[in-house]
């Protein structure tokens, strides 16, 4: 049986291979398009598996870095739009 953190894993990757297999095949060459759907991902994983009953603080800090880099990410991409 498989513990819940090897269960995150194990999704994570599946779930992010397919994700950056399918940018790459529609042609996608941004780096940020893929940081972005990289931490969707994770995002997902995490609240489906739930591998830990108290968050220890190494994954608080994770989270809170990943949703900083998606915000900003997001914040530049509706700039490029609204400016360009």
């Amino acid at each position: 049986m498989l513990k819940r953190v090897e269960l995150l894993i194990l999704i994570y990757v599946l779930l992010t291979t397919s994700m950056n297999a399918s940018l790459f095949i529609l042609g996608e060459n941004r780096i940020d398009a893929y940081v972005a759907v990289n931490v969707l991902s994770y995002f997902i994983t995490y609240a489906v598996v739930r591998p830990f009953l108290e968050t220890p603080l190494y994954v608080k800090v994770l989270n809170v870095a990943l949703l900083l880099s998606f915000m900003i990410i997001v914040a530049l991409r509706v700039y490029e739009v609204l400016v360009g």
